[in-house]
């Protein structure tokens, strides 16, 4: 309760709102944008009707704190949920890739659990676009409160251009 005869006169501070706290230290810290790896390798001959096998490295969770004076402080982490999207920008459904794909390497098959392929029909330039989803959860310390919540699921997003193309074969008499 305020008391103007208090030392300093002065009433205590206002409690802060957690979750715009929250939000706050979310804005503050910048989720990384997914980047996308594909084989064949991005600048090389990827041809038509050739699965291209995408991944995107899933990131650890992103922990950012905020202060808003001695009395309100709140940290938001943000965790990826673990499936990235992604739209192979030529009009077809949009690939989900359980924990960000499955790398390729020499040998491993096309029907690879966690696989995320995409075949190209016909040769030209496409934008890719990557989705990142993360959960974000907050605690927070309002004048002495200890509080946790859940805020709107965040998304990021990258684009990159894969080319196409049709290869021709010639056949040559002996």
């Amino acid at each position: 309760t305020y008391n103007p005869s208090m030392p300093g006169g002065q009433p205590p501070p206002a409690p802060a709102d957690p979750e715009q706290l929250a939000r706050a230290a979310l804005d503050a810290a910048k989720l990384p944008d997914p980047e996308l790896v594909s084989a064949p390798p991005q600048g090389g001959t990827t041809p038509v009707n050739l699965p291209v096998w995408f991944w995107a490295d899933t990131p650890a969770p992103n922990v950012a704190p905020a202060r808003a004076d001695a009395n309100n402080v709140a940290t938001a982490t943000a965790t990826p949920t673990g499936t990235v999207a992604i739209d192979p920008g030529d009009g077809s459904a949009t690939v989900s890739c359980p924990g960000g794909g499955v790398p390729w390497a020499r040998g491993r098959a096309d029907t690879t659990p966690g696989a995320c392929l995409h075949t190209y029909l016909k040769p030209g330039s496409y934008t890719v676009t990557t989705t990142m989803t993360w959960s974000v959860r907050y605690e927070a310390t309002i004048i002495g409160l200890h509080l946790t919540g859940v805020l709107p699921d965040e998304t990021t997003r990258s684009t990159r251009t894969i080319s196409i193309t049709e290869l021709e074969t010639r056949l040559r008499p002996n």
